[in-house]
């Protein structure tokens, strides 16, 4: 496994707990920080955009979740 992606996972861990909590500010934080290391994977890109639409940043998570669905693999 990579550091980044060590890291990322560390950030995504570090979200998860933070969402246990309702620490939403906290969630964010940790999700953006995975998201930036490892941008291809969308659901951390979905975690972001959940964790800003319970820190009331509507805005900022529908453009996370436009993210992860630009990720997302076209079905046929």
């Amino acid at each position: 496994m990579s550091q980044a992606l060590q890291r990322a996972e560390r950030h995504l861990q570090a979200g998860r707990r933070a969402v246990q909590s309702q620490a939403w500010g906290q969630a964010c934080t940790e999700f953006e920080h995975a998201a930036r290391l490892q941008p291809a994977i969308p659901s951390l890109w979905l975690s972001l955009a959940g964790a800003r639409v319970r820190a009331g940043q509507a805005e900022a998570a529908c453009d996370a979740a436009r993210r992860a669905v630009e990720l997302l693999p076209a079905e046929p």
